[in-house]
């Protein structure tokens, strides 16, 4: 509610704003690309009510006849095809797709210029805007529900890579598994190394320490006390972790830091 006044902040502020218009677009463009109904509500409304009646057939069914699997999967593939057909979609409405491509790909941009500047607040802001699974969390796997829809684009469409992907290319660590375990503490690493507070009292010490955040952290008694960098250094990390974790990092000061 106030005016920015430093740098940091009237960059944060600009990085929202930006932030705001490129979840507006990707939420429309993904819609597009997914198609209209073919089914008016109506109809998808029908198509429901079947599945329902059906479903308490397959129900009935298990408590009373178990034994007869062939009419439970005869059921269960109706509701298949009943589902399909509800979320039939009409073919991409292509000039609806250019218009909001040529909106979309100058913000997305913006976007990608942000994380290459040394506000801390900013870059956390935004990892969490680009559909991470937690604040610093760059899993591979956060996109992966929209490749069918992505495949639909134009094949002269350069799509960009997400912050998560361009690292892992530039990074040794090129499985997914091993990747998403280690860039976590890396990206933590990266906001200390731009500034932010990583001390014993600091907001990401203290998540660890009380597991504030019970669907990201798990609860370290370990780290109560301690810096960031000794809780990783000596208590959460392996040795081959930690020095792992290191290169991720050197990456990213190398991808975003100038």
């Amino acid at each position: 509610l106030t005016t920015p006044q430093t740098p940091e902040e009237i960059h944060l502020a600009e990085t929202i704003q930006t932030s705001k218009s490129w979840r507006k677009l990707y939420n429309a463009l993904f819609a597009v690309l997914r198609g209209e109904y073919k089914h008016d509500q109506q109809q998808r409304d029908q198509f429901q009510q079947q599945i329902t009646e059906l479903q308490e057939q397959i129900s009935f069914l298990y408590q009373t006849n178990p034994e007869n699997s062939e009419a439970i999967e005869a059921l269960n593939n109706e509701v298949t095809q009943l589902r399909i057909q509800s979320d039939e979609r009409q073919p991409v409405d292509q000039v609806k797709l250019n218009e909001i491509l040529a909106s979309f790909f100058p913000v997305n941009e913006q976007m990608l210029n942000s994380l290459t500047t040394s506000h801390p607040e900013s870059f956390r802001y935004l990892m969490t805007t680009l559909h991470m699974k937690s604040r610093y969390h760059l899993v591979i796997g956060a996109g992966q529900r929209y490749a069918q829809l992505l495949a639909k684009l134009p094949e002269d469409i350069n799509w960009p890579q997400l912050p998560n992907q361009q690292i892992m290319i530039q990074s040794e660590h090129q499985d997914s598994d091993l990747f998403d375990l280690l860039i976590q503490p890396a990206a933590d690493l990266y906001l200390c190394y731009l500034g932010a507070d990583c001390g014993p009292e600091s907001e990401m010490v203290l998540n660890y320490c009380l597991n504030w955040e019970k669907d990201h952290y798990d609860s370290h008694v370990d780290a109560c006390g301690k810096s960031l960098l000794d809780f990783y250094s000596e208590n959460y990390l392996t040795a081959n972790q930690w020095t792992d974790v290191n290169a991720l990092f050197e990456t990213m000061v190398k991808m975003y830091a100038h």
